[in-house]
């Protein structure tokens, strides 16, 4: 009996052992399912995660495209873009510098010597007197066909660029020779249009005497035909109140074509011209005129300054040039191989300037001449000029 119950335990414990055995070999087999699921779903997460870092990246990426797109905007294939910097806004044939409009740029650049250059047709007043170079050819071949025109070879060139010293130095003596704290005569150091170059004052000469020029009887030709040259007489007679100068009949400012034009055929002064043109920006219509003696049409438009720095669109093949107004942007002027559209007709802009009226008389001294230059010595002077 002993032995049997004997191999019954020992076949009941082999039982229990087996059956043990088999469930801890499910459990480790469940175990292993589980992790195996869940590595599986993990795996799927990471890489759902990684898609959608990799959306984000690219809706980032296409946000910033746009952006950078929007910036700039679209040209129309005649246009570049060309940089500028608010110093440029100082600098130009078109720089308007008046009693209350600072000469900026650069003192005495690009001058040359009347007398130079000149040639038999007109005279100056010495070597010191000097115009900015873009002036000199218009000026000899303007007053060279006066003395065609006319027989008359006394037109003298008295005053071109003037430094700031030497306006404070007119300005001191003025206000001694008056006694006043300001001078009604002489424009204040730094705002006077003959800083920059562009400005001269003429008179007229005879070794018998000298004289005022007032563009009357013959020498009307200059004033009235000084538009060709790209000329303008800078302070006209029903001006004053926006000028803030009496008229100066002598006194000629160089533009170029076809400023000059559009300036004296419109019967304006300079400061409504520039006023004028703010009214024609780049992306509205244009301003359309012609050089009647060349045929020659121009497109002219502008682009206000903003910030330091500014992208301005310009003709991808056309040639053009550019101006600051000196006050607030830039004036482009395009020069069309082809006459495009009529010229603009334009309204003179109405503005008045609230300050009082300078006057600027120009005293002449008889002068002494040399006859083989037609030079003339440091003794002519002019004692008061803007």
């Amino acid at each position: 009996m002993s032995d049997n119950n004997s191999k019954k335990t020992v076949k009941r414990h082999v039982h229990v052992g087996r059956v043990a055995g088999a469930a801890v070999i499910l459990i480790l087999l469940i175990i292993g399912i589980v992790i195996l699921i869940q590595a599986l779903s993990g795996g799927k997460n990471n890489n759902n995660s990684v898609n959608n870092n990799a959306n984000v990246s690219q809706t980032t990426s296409e946000t910033t495209t746009t952006e950078a797109t929007t910036t700039e905007p679209q040209l129309d294939v005649r246009y570049q873009y060309i940089t500028v910097s608010a110093d440029d806004v100082h600098k130009g044939q078109l720089i308007l510098v008046n009693n209350w409009t600072k000469f900026q740029a650069e003192e005495g650049a690009d001058l040359v010597s009347v007398y130079d250059i000149k040639n038999d047709s007109y005279m100056v007043k010495d070597t010191l007197v000097k115009i900015h170079q873009d002036t000199t050819d218009p000026l000899t071949t303007m007053l060279t066909d006066f003395a065609n025109e006319k027989g008359l070879y006394n037109v003298m060139i008295i005053s071109g660029f003037r430094s700031v010293q030497r306006q404070s130095e007119l300005y001191d003596e003025d206000l001694q020779k008056t006694g006043l704290s300001y001078s009604t005569l002489v424009t204040v150091p730094g705002f006077s249009e003959h800083h920059t170059g562009y400005a001269m004052d003429f008179g007229l000469y005879s070794p018998d005497w000298s004289s005022e020029y007032d563009g009357t009887g013959e020498y009307a030709w200059i004033n009235e035909n000084c538009k060709k040259y790209g000329f303008v007489v800078r302070y006209p007679s029903d001006k004053t109140e926006i000028t803030g100068i009496d008229y100066e009949p002598w006194h000629f400012r160089y533009t170029n074509v076809p400023h000059s034009y559009v300036i004296m055929d419109n019967g304006m002064c300079f400061e409504e011209y520039i006023e004028l043109l703010k009214q024609y920006p780049f992306e509205n219509e244009h301003l359309f005129a012609t050089d009647k003696e060349t045929n020659t049409q121009y497109e002219i438009y502008y682009v206000p300054m903003e910030g330091d720095k500014l992208q301005i669109p310009v003709p991808a093949t056309e040639e053009y040039t550019i101006s600051g107004n000196n006050v607030d942007g830039f004036i482009i002027t395009v020069k069309l191989a082809t006459a495009s559209q009529p010229d603009t007709v334009v309204s003179v802009p109405e503005m008045t300037t609230p300050v009082e009226t300078i006057a600027n008389d120009i005293t002449i001294d008889t002068p002494t001449v040399t006859e083989e230059t037609g030079s003339v010595s440091d003794e002519y002077t002019v004692t008061t000029t803007p």
